[in-house]
């Protein structure tokens, strides 16, 4: 996907934000822009889910 303008890469961005809000229940999710010289060259998405431990778990080690 080549996009040519700011725009193009606004509507890009909102796109993926979309996507994440109407699907992600917990979570962090971002997106990263890449620049060179001014113009952006490539957007990073990251999608991190958080892993629970409950505290009333016991953990046993036994020898």
């Amino acid at each position: 996907m080549i996009l040519k303008t700011n725009d193009d890469v606004l509507g890009r961005i909102q796109e993926l934000f979309t996507e994440c809000l109407k699907k992600k229940e917990f979570g962090e999710f971002s997106v990263t822009v890449t620049m060179n010289h001014g113009k952006p060259v490539r957007l990073q998405k990251s999608d991190r889910e958080n892993l629970v431990r409950y505290s009333n778990e016991k953990l046993i080690v036994e020898k």
